[in-house]
C-alpha cells in the first residue's frame, strides 16, 4: 500500500501522477489533497479536517483498507 499526501490540491497533482503509474498493479493507492476550491478564510486545521488529512482519519483509513 502506497499513502500519498498532497501539499496543495489533489485533482492533477503528483498524487494521481502515482495512483495512474501504479493503477495496473497489485499495490493498492491512498490519495489525501485538498477539494478544489478556493476558501477565502479558514482554520487551518478545521480545513485539513474536511478535507480528511489528519493523521488519525489517514491511519485509520490505511487499517481499514489493509484489514
Amino acid at each position: 500500500m502506497v499513502v500519498t499526501l498532497e501539499d496543495g490540491i489533489l485533482e492533477g497533482g503528483y498524487c494521481q501522477t502515482i495512483a495512474s503509474y501504479l493503477g495496473d498493479s497489485a499495490v493498492r493507492v491512498q490519495n489525501y489533497g485538498l477539494q478544489k476550491a478556493y476558501p477565502d478564510r479558514y482554520d487551518v486545521n478545521e480545513l485539513l479536517a474536511q478535507n480528511g488529512l489528519t493523521a488519525d482519519n489517514i491511519a485509520q483509513q490505511a487499517l481499514k483498507a489493509l484489514n
